[in-house]
């Protein structure tokens, strides 16, 4: 599982954190995945996640700095380890975020032995 096969399952075209806007955001819950392509030799996937709302868990949590301590984790991991201008996202909305992103958690784990690195 890597950003070859986002779009074949509902995600959208990834797009380069630093150039993302809320207007490029669904107001709606969905599942993320943020991914680092300068990474060789396996996922390019560095985190697989879930949102209420894209906008706010994006901008407020990971870009913003707020939130749980996930969110934190991962806005000091992009800003205090200057991922930000590697980093891409991409999304889609469901309704089912607990049990979708379960699932990606899951195939990404039976293909690599892991989690992806920030999760």
């Amino acid at each position: 599982m890597d950003s070859t096969n986002l779009k074949e399952m509902g995600f959208t075209e990834c797009v380069q954190l630093v150039k993302l806007t809320p207007s490029d955001l669904p107001y709606q819950g969905g599942l993320f995945v943020l991914l680092d392509r300068s990474i060789q030799g396996g996922s390019d996937i560095i985190y697989i996640g879930r949102a209420k709302n894209l906008v706010k868990r994006i901008f407020g949590g990971v870009l913003g700095g707020r939130g749980g301590k996930t969110s934190r984790r991962i806005h000091e991991m992009l800003f205090g380890e200057g991922a930000l201008s590697k980093a891409e996202i991409s999304w889609m909305t469901t309704d089912k975020l607990k049990a979708g992103r379960d699932d990606l958690l899951q195939k990404y784990k039976q293909e690599y032995g892991k989690l992806p690195d920030w999760n």
